[in-house]
């Protein structure tokens, strides 16, 4: 992706568009103008995204013709699909090359979702031409391989794509469907309804694009899948000590951002002798609420809950969890992700707004 973030921005914009989605039919008739309405573009005026889809035209991202007509190549497609997983937004079990091929095809059709009874009740549908680009990482021979493995085995038989004559679909039999639900969803670690492609219990937390350094991003990618095994495993004390460690993390990385601010409030932490702010490195985790709270990065209700997780961070140490005598559930596990999900989310917000600010206003866009 380009190094500028407004471009950056700009391109995610576009590639919100159904023209960019895995398998979608290759018709020029989506115009510029019709691209603007999709709502992630409205930051953008329609110059700029005239530019952007020229630059994806020189990447052979997209086609146009001379009357401004447009669609996505199957390279767009597939560069919007390793977008959205760069940014977390598929399950790492998509990208991970210990999945199973097999595993991964009929994990694909059941997140399509689409039935089609008039020809297989019930069957989960799978345009042969999406495993390009949901796949695009396995070499087409192991993806024929693969699909041979699941007609062999009698979970899932071939037929028309009804979408695209001529072409042919995959389509999971009651076998297949088993086999998916009993053995697929757990080797590929999901939680259902969560699917390959939508992540109902983890919507796309933008580790990638909150404006970390790549290490920090990466350690709070780990940390979260970490705490979601945790989750699974029905380990909530566990779970919930991963949680207010990122939700320390992340508070010490946004506050650094405008130090000098956040040195001055009024709930800045001082040495009692001299006065002096300590180090932003040195606060705890309630002052660094505190701060992050009085600075409005936080709502009311999120700073009560973000200093509840702390509490429970805090039983991390023996003493004080056998002098409590706390029992953590699934209830104060849930909390406890809403609680970081919630920081992260404010903090996506704050990101999102200082690289759209430049964007420009209704009255500019009149003249």
């Amino acid at each position: 992706m380009t190094g500028n973030p407004r471009l950056t921005a700009l391109r995610d914009a576009l590639f919100e568009h159904e023209i960019f989605t895995a398998g979608a039919l290759q018709c020029p008739h989506v115009t510029v103008q019709a691209i603007g309405l999709h709502e992630a573009t409205w930051n953008f005026t329609p110059t700029e995204l005239e530019d952007e889809l020229a630059r994806m035209q020189t990447l052979g991202w997209v086609s146009g013709n001379p009357i401004g007509y447009w669609y996505a190549t199957e390279i767009g497609q597939i560069a919007r699909e390793q977008r959205w997983q760069e940014l977390e937004r598929r399950h790492p079990a998509l990208s991970d090359p210990r999945s199973a091929v097999e595993d991964l095809i009929l994990g694909l059709a059941h997140s399509e979702a689409a039935e089609f009874p008039e020809f297989l009740p019930g069957a989960q549908r799978l345009p042969e031409r999406v495993l390009s680009v949901y796949l695009a990482h396995i070499d087409p021979p192991r993806r024929e391989h693969a699909i041979d493995s699941l007609l062999s085995a009698g979970l899932a038989v071939r037929g028309p794509d009804y979408d695209n004559p001529g072409e042919t679909a995959l389509f999971t039999t009651r076998e297949g469907a088993i086999a998916y639900a009993r053995a697929v969803v757990p080797r590929l670690g999901l939680c259902p309804p969560a699917t390959l492609l939508s992540r109902s219990e983890e919507r796309g937390l933008p580790f990638g694009g909150l404006g970390f350094e790549p290490l920090v991003a990466e350690n709070l990618a780990f940390r979260w899948a970490e705490a979601q095994r945790c989750m699974r495993a029905c380990a909530w004390l566990a779970s919930a000590v991963l949680y207010g460690s990122m939700l320390e993390l992340v508070l010490v990385d946004w506050l650094s951002r405008d130090e000098q601010r956040a040195r001055a409030a009024s709930r800045a932490p001082k040495n009692p002798k001299t006065g002096v702010v300590f180090p932003l490195e040195k606060w705890s985790a309630e002052k660094l609420i505190d701060v992050a709270a009085e600075l409005n990065l936080l709502g009311n209700g999120i700073e009560k809950y973000a200093q509840g997780l702390r509490g429970t961070r805090n039983l991390i140490h023996p003493a004080k969890h056998i002098h409590e005598r706390s029992e953590l559930d699934t209830h104060a596990a849930q909390i406890a992700q809403l609680t970081v999900r919630a920081v992260i989310e404010a903090l996506a917000s704050a990101t999102r707004d200082s690289v759209t600010t430049s964007a420009p206003t209704t009255a500019s866009l009149q003249h």
